[in-house]
């Protein structure tokens, strides 16, 4: 063109220059902070155009260590109980597969689908291979979750669609955060649990009982919009009080493993 920029949709690109002269219509937000190449809103898709699109100038979808454990989420997230559609990850994103009758979805499935194909909130999913840090999923900031995969791996035990719930309830906490501007993890976590998970903990029992010191603990987590009870044990990184178990369940560093139900 005349003025020697490229039309880019969003925004126009100087290949003189070699950068955008405009910003990311997308300001800088608190789930940024990690992500110092994201701090600069002239780049694109944080410098890794190789591997990174970013064809609406706005955040990526769902993120993780590699393809691997991204496509086994989104897999996890196809078995949940009542699917009326199925998604996938498209550009680094994640997308609904065919062409999909909003009217006809379910009260959780058109939640899924409206945070899906939203463009104008967007929220992140950080896939990590492992963490003791992390329960299953983690609220970080507004529109920034993390799930753990092999937390996943472990809810399997407890039936193909308990991952799957599990998915969906962290995908809508992070997508409600941003939309409805809930700032604080109860809020969001509450919001969630209309769509998904409906989830009500028992317990934890600090173990071995009736020691005064605990090395690990075990907890039903009862998912009550599918009616799968899952029995989780956690073996803690370092031994804890156990009159403290109960009161510091989530945040005590720890691996995890679901005891599958009886057949």
């Amino acid at each position: 063109m005349e003025s020697g920029l490229d039309y880019f949709g969003a925004r126009y690109y100087s290949g003189a220059q070699g950068r955008f002269t405009s910003a990311d219509p997308l300001y800088i937000e608190a789930k940024r902070w990690p992500y110092p190449q994201s701090w600069n809103l002239y780049a694109y898709t944080r410098n890794n155009p190789l591997k990174y699109i970013d064809d609406d100038g706005l955040d990526i979808k769902i993120t993780g260590p590699n393809q691997q454990v991204i496509d086994e989420t989104v897999a996890d997230l196809n078995k949940r109980k009542g699917a009326q559609f199925q998604t996938e990850v498209k550009d680094g994103k994640l997308a609904v597969v065919g062409q999909v009758d909003a009217s006809k979805l379910s009260k959780s499935e058109r939640a899924l689908y409206d945070a899906i194909v939203d463009t104008k909130n967007v929220a992140e999913i950080n896939v990590v291979r492992f963490s003791d840090a992390i329960m299953f999923g983690q609220f970080v900031s507004p529109g920034f979750n993390k799930v753990d995969r092999a937390d996943l791996n472990q809810l399997r035990k407890a039936g193909a669609e308990v991952a799957g719930e599990a998915i969906a309830h962290e995908a809508l906490e992070a997508y409600v955060s941003v939309k409805e501007g809930l700032t604080n993890f109860e809020a969001a976590h509450k919001r969630a649990n209309e769509f998904f998970g409906q989830l009500r903990v028992i317990g934890p029992n600090p173990l071995p009982a009736g020691a005064a010191t605990a090395t690990s603990g075990r907890a039903d987590y009862v998912f009550q919009r599918i009616g799968v009870t899952a029995t989780v044990e956690k073996t803690f990184i370092t031994p804890q009080p156990a009159a403290d178990v109960g009161k510091n369940w989530e945040r005590i560093r720890g691996n995890i493993r679901v005891i599958p139900p009886p057949k």
